[in-house]
């Protein structure tokens, strides 16, 4: 692998949609009008352009092309992580518009200075931001850090020296007619088609799904499947539907799931909610279009029309509980379709979505309907304090590379990624007899706002004669003091504090501090 360092020449512009959109994207994921003209213009669809530090001069004048006002970035990218079975180079030695097709393994011998990498890459590649100057250094680091959470150290730094431009300098071409007729002209390179809509729609699920493992022991079991693409379907033929539109799983065509993939293919990626509505309206109200065991969907669209239009007579309470109720007797996990449908038309935004509390909803319901929704709205639409979230954004980078090079026909190989999230759950609430541990335990109590006693008590076990008097207890060996954990009283203390009873989203990084300190 090559030991020179490389970059992706953009500007500040663009490199916040890559933050925005969890991934550094080519030009094709931005919304109309919204890329501003860096090197990837000048290059095939599909390409992420990267140049060695010596041969900045170029990209950095085309990335203010649009707008001198610009703040031109050199994003330096990690590529010790990634492997290729063959890429495109463009030697030192070769014109401009030359580029060679070469085994992965031998960039090194023919001294490239650019790299068209096969887009998308995982954030977690960038090992550091540059900036032209201190004044600019400081407002995109403030930015940044307000919009997405901290960053290591240095992340964002100032180098003047980077960023001059020097003058075009005349090359020593190979002039040897049998070593150019193997390259390629850039002109000749393919453009690569690049759908973004459901590697977005995976990046939110992710986002809201991780989320919703504050919940309880079920939720993180729920993520962790989620996530890896392992689990019962037929067990969870709800989450097993959502997973396969994703992955473009081959699946048996059932009702339920023709009815999930015909939602999906209508209305994920479309950015106005009222276009939703009405998409969605249109389709269940057609008979012919819907699968035969989903026709009765016509009756609930009145009421989701009743919804929109303000004109159901009851409250969101009695709504939810006749439809649970309804579709429940049926037989069991009917509800579920309706009640995900139904809240798209109550809750436009995630935080609203998250914040809703139903005193019948399952544990299973928040979790579906939070990945559900994060599909529909998408990884852009994840609030800050999710984004927030310590160790959160470059896996989820991760998985997201993971599955748009799945469909690509030169992918990259991601050799190691970061480390998963921490499920509280799973990590830090059980049973220990280690008072830091005990006194943690405590501490998450209060910061939840719960009383202690109704999820916590203590065991103390003694190791061998001890004596009694009045206010004393004396022990003739140190005694150890357990502290035991009963989950399923705490997760419904969870579920009712974290949603019913505050405005504010759950704070994951306040309790990682608490159980780190």
């Amino acid at each position: 692998m090559t030991s020179q360092r490389w970059f992706i020449v953009t500007n500040t512009d663009n490199l916040k949609f890559f933050y925005d959109s969890n991934l550094i994207v080519d030009r094709q994921a931005f919304p109309a009008k919204s890329y501003m003209h860096d090197m990837q213009a000048e290059r095939p669809l599909g390409y992420m352009p990267c140049f060695s530090k010596d041969n900045l001069s170029r990209a950095l004048k085309s990335c203010k092309r649009e707008d001198e006002n610009l703040i031109s970035c050199l994003v330096e990218v990690d590529l010790k992580k990634i492997e290729f079975d063959q890429v495109y180079i463009h030697a030192k030695s070769r014109k401009d518009h030359e580029f060679d097709f070469i085994s992965w393994q031998d960039i090194d011998k023919q001294e490239a200075d650019e790299i068209l990498l096969p887009a998308p890459l995982p954030l977690c590649n960038v090992k550091n931001i540059y900036l032209p100057d201190a004044k600019s250094l400081k407002s995109v680091s403030q930015e940044f850090i307000a919009s997405f959470g901290d960053f290591s150290s240095k992340f964002f730094s100032a180098n003047a020296v980077l960023f001059k431009v020097k003058k075009d300098q005349p090359k020593e071409l190979i002039l040897d007619a049998g070593l150019l007729a193997l390259s390629t002209s850039l002109a000749d390179i393919e453009d690569v088609s690049l759908s973004y809509t459901k590697t977005f729609a995976y990046g939110g699920a992710l986002a809201l799904g991780y989320y919703q493992t504050k919940n309880g022991r079920h939720s993180s079991d729920l993520f962790k499947a989620f996530s890896q693409n392992e689990f019962d379907k037929d067990k969870f033929p709800h989450l097993g539907s959502l997973v396969s539109w994703l992955f473009d799983s081959e699946y048996e065509n059932s009702e339920l799931e023709s009815f999930y993939f015909s939602i999906f293919d209508l209305i994920v990626g479309e950015a106005d909610l009222g276009s939703v509505h009405f998409d969605l309206l249109k389709f269940f109200e057609d008979k012919e279009r819907l699968p035969q065991s989903y026709a009765h969907v016509s009756g609930l669209a009145v009421r989701l029309r009743q919804l929109i239009d303000r004109t159901y007579e009851g409250d969101l309470d009695s709504y939810f509980l006749k439809l649970i109720e309804a579709y429940e007797s049926k037989g069991v996990g009917n509800s579920k379709v309706f009640l995900l449908i139904s809240l798209i038309f109550v809750r436009a935004h995630s935080e609203t979505l998250l914040k809703f509390f139903h005193d019948m909803f399952t544990e299973e319901d928040y979790f579906l309907s939070a990945v559900f929704f994060g599909m529909i709205k998408g990884v852009g639409s994840t609030p800050g304090k999710i984004r927030k979230i310590e160790g959160l954004r470059d896996w989820i980078s991760f998985k997201m590379t993971e599955l748009m090079h799945r469909s690509i026909a030169m992918p990259i190989k991601l050799t190691k990624g970061p480390s998963s999230p921490v499920l509280i759950h799973n990590k830090f609430i059980k049973r220990s007899a280690v008072a830091k541990t005990q006194d943690s335990l405590q501490k998450f109590s209060q910061h939840i706002a719960a009383d202690e006693k109704e999820f916590i008590s203590w065991t103390l076990n003694t190791k061998d004669e001890y004596a009694v008097r009045p206010g004393i207890i004396t022990f003739s060996q140190r005694p150890s003091l357990r502290a035991e954990i009963d989950h399923d009283r705490l997760e419904s203390i969870i579920i009712y504090k974290t949603i019913k009873e505050t405005d504010d989203l759950f704070d994951f990084n306040e309790v990682f501090k608490i159980f780190k300190a």
